[in-house]
């Protein structure tokens, strides 16, 4: 049986899912993009994201070389695809896209399977550099290469979510070895790891709660999560039209924490089973992955060694408290999820939509509030005996 090695996934035994010392500018040939997405925040707020989009040039994605420069684009063309949408927020919303952002954003979807739309791993997975790469990977010490709408809000959001991420990726090797451990039948070795990941979801949790110190429900919700959306949805309910890709409106799904690769790496890992609606739902969600880390979740779920199996066939009562714990600790820590939302996405609706955009936004609410629980109580049947 092959050996699946993490780093063959765009996972890094360092920082996790989160990129690796990505870049921060494309080539010259891609400066017109550079220069425009790199000032998205002055654009928006000035109004004039659209007028500066509209001078673009159709640019030849095949021109990108390698993983970093093709992440690097697609940052860079949804963050200016999110500008020219809703720079003037949830009204005065064009139904085209531009061909210069339409053609290759369409066109790296169908050559790399990146989503046409900004994604969750735009907005921290490869958007994530150290202000002093001497200095430790703290939450004062992250910075992103394009900033959002939100001023200090935003920047603290952004910072706090990737040391939970980081926070993660402290516990990648222990990953590693659990794969490792469940291949060479080593109870030990993976009752070890189980532990050590335990740990990191724990101070997942504990990081996750900070967002309240400097992030208000106003700030968050829906100020910044507007330029977040998707394409049917709030503003674009029938879709966006890709000028010179297809005539016809492309729905897609806007960023959200559910794209993180974390929590479905783990579920994967331990077999934790979901029901019906919200499998299918998580599996359309890992669609809007980095290509590599959708693979690898899928790859995990179809290993002819499970760990679950494993740990039932085993007569090692460390090993099974171990999984078990993990369990209960990623319980914990979807239920804090559970409360992460209701405060931010849930409140922050009744607050601050208008009546009229409450109504078309309750569905989507309860969506949310379903989901999110449900991945909740799935997990309480995740343990063994």
């Amino acid at each position: 049986m092959a050996r699946l090695d993490l780093t063959d996934y765009d996972v890094s035994m360092k920082t996790g899912f989160v990129l690796e010392d990505p870049l921060t500018r494309l080539p010259p040939y891609f400066d017109p993009w550079n220069n425009v997405a790199l000032r998205f925040t002055e654009l928006v707020s000035t109004k004039t994201m659209r007028e500066e989009v509209l001078k673009l040039p159709v640019l030849d994605v095949n021109r990108l070389c390698g993983m970093k420069e093709e992440r690097l684009a697609h940052l860079q063309l949804t963050v200016m695809t999110s500008g020219y949408l809703w720079q003037n927020g949830l009204h005065d919303v064009p139904k085209v896209l531009p061909k210069c952002l339409a053609v290759p954003l369409y066109r790296m979807f169908e050559k790399h399977g990146f989503q046409p739309v900004i994604t969750y791993a735009d907005l921290y997975l490869s958007n994530t550099i150290l202000k002093d790469p001497k200095e430790p990977a703290v939450i004062e010490n992250f910075a992103a290469i394009i900033d959002m709408m939100g001023g200090s809000e935003w920047l603290w959001f952004f910072a706090v979510g990737i040391r939970v991420e980081q926070d993660f990726a402290e516990a990648t090797q222990a990953f590693q070895n659990v794969l490792d451990g469940t291949d060479e039948n080593d109870a030990e070795k993976i009752a070890r790891s189980l532990d050590v990941i335990s740990d990191a979801v724990h101070n997942m949790q504990n990081t996750m709660k900070r967002f309240h110190e400097n992030l208000t429900v106003e700030g968050f919700f829906p100020k910044m999560t507007t330029f977040f959306g998707g394409y049917g949805e709030l503003g674009l309910h029938e879709g966006l039209i890709f000028e010179g890709v297809k005539e016809e409106p492309i729905k897609a799904k806007g960023a959200n924490a559910g794209q993180s690769p974390v929590m479905k790496a783990l579920d994967a890992l331990l077999g934790i089973e979901h029901e019906e609606k919200r499998h299918a739902y998580t599996e359309e969600i890992i669609t809007y992955m980095v290509p590599n880390h959708g693979r690898l979740m899928r790859d995990l779920r179809q290993r002819p060694k499970q760990l679950k199996a494993v740990v039932e066939s085993s007569s090692n009562a460390d090993l099974k408290q171990a999984y078990n714990n993990l369990v209960q600790t990623i319980l914990k820590f979807r239920s804090y999820h559970v409360q992460i939302v209701t405060k931010y996405v849930i409140q922050g609706a009744k607050k601050n939509f208008p009546p009229e955009i409450q109504e078309s936004f309750r569905p989507v609410q309860q969506f949310i509030v379903s989901y999110v629980k449900g991945m909740r109580d799935d997990c309480k049947t995740g343990t063994t005996s």
